[in-house]
This record gives structure tokens, sequence and C-alpha cells, in this order.
């Protein structure tokens, strides 16, 4: 079916490997455990499903979402009501004098917490260090121009990830945990939150953080995280 629909088909596929899950009882969950993440584009659609089911899910993590598109404040887009519990990490927002950015990441807050590490640039200048790679691989001329325009717009998108990579990065419990705080002399809210998976631990003081930006720097390479920030 997978073959026949992209041969024949202008779509995207999703599959699900349900060969476990099918095995014996099937167990039902509540809406309150379930957590979707969504990177780009896909935090949005985290944010459809969360609006079509009236709010229910647990949480929704929205990987820097894109930008292009979702400014508008009348655009159906992620925001702190598809979830009981919404948070957001900023990776690739159009900057000035921060590094080139392709700015595809949303420069708003959009959550019940929001995430600037870097202050939104994920990783900076990492387009100039993947373009210095890029160049360097050109000259061999060891690959087709098919590949070439992969290659750029990879370099193009590369902060665009780093919001994922970050997430990633606060799963394992041996590496140091992000701590972002608020900027400003009048703070509301908690100063500190844990970007990733920890971000859930400031759910009891959702009402104070929506709207508010917590702030970290990282480092260039995994472990991104400074044990303190």
């Amino acid at each position: 079916m997978l073959d026949q629909f992209l041969e024949f088909t202008k779509c995207n596929v999703i599959v699900v490997d349900w060969s476990k899950g099918s095995n014996g009882t099937y167990a039902r969950t509540s809406l309150d455990n379930v957590h979707i993440l969504g990177c780009s584009l896909g935090a949005h659609t985290a944010g459809f499903v969360g609006h079509a089911l009236g709010g229910k899910i647990g949480r929704i993590t929205g990987l820097d979402p894109a930008r292009p598109g979702f400014t508008d404040p009348k655009v159906d887009r992620l925001n702190s009501t598809n979830a009981a519990f919404v948070d957001v990490i900023h990776s690739d927002v159009p900057t000035e004098g921060k590094g080139l950015q392709a700015g595809f990441g949303i420069n708003l807050n959009v959550g019940h917490i929001d995430f600037w590490p870097n202050d939104g640039v994920g990783a900076p200048d990492c387009i100039v260090e993947c373009m210095k790679t890029e160049f360097a691989m050109q000259l061999n001329n060891s690959y087709t121009n098919t590949d070439k325009e992969k290659n750029l717009l990879a370099c193009m998108s590369c902060s665009h990830g780093m919001a994922a990579n970050y997430y990633v990065d606060s799963i394992n419990p041996d590496n140091p945990k992000g701590r972002a705080h608020q900027n400003g002399t009048s703070i509301v809210g908690p100063m500190y939150a844990i970007i990733g998976k920890k971000a859930i631990d400031s759910k009891s003081d959702k009402d104070l953080t929506k709207g508010k930006s917590y702030y970290l720097t990282t480092k260039a390479n995994s472990p991104y995280f400074y044990t303190e920030n």
C-alpha cells in the first residue's frame, strides 16, 4: 500500500509499527497521558490535533514552529489552548546581527512556556559552517547537482532542526539539564525553567509563564547544555 501511494499519489505517508501493540489485550489510555511533539509545520499540525480533541491532550511540544504563513494572529496555529500544557523551543527565528539565519521559525510566544536558546538562534552561524563544508565538497566534484541542492537546503535549515536536537539531548538523564531564565527587572512567574523533557515541571505555573520568554545559552555540540545557565 505504501509503495502504491508514493508511486501514484502526491502525498505524505505516515506508517506506524503496531506489531507489538497488536499482541494481547488492547490497552486504552487517557488523553491526559498523550504527548505530541511536532517540528516546524508538524508543530502546528500537533496543535490542529489538539484543537480537534478539545484541548484535552496532556502535552504538546512545538519544536521551532514554522513561521511562513503563521504570523497573522487570525491564522490557525499552535497555541496554548491546544493542550493542557504546551511548551515551545525556538531555534531559527529571523534575527539581525546574530549570524546568518533562514528564519523558518515563528518569532512569537505561542505556548504556556517558550524557550529561546541563544535568543532563538539555535546554532549561531551554523549556516556559515555548513556552507564551508559544502563548498569544500563541491571542489571535489564528487556529487550531482541534485545532491548540491539538497545539501544547500540542509545548510539553510540547520538551525531550524536544532530545536529537535535540544529536546533529544534533554531525554538522556546523564546529560546536564538546560536551565533557562527570564530576562529583565520586572519578572513575573518563576525565574527559571528547564528546557526539553523536564519542561513539564513548569506545568503548575503555566498561567504565570504564558507569554514569557525563557533564555539560555547552549554549546555548539552535544551535550548542548551547561551544568548551570
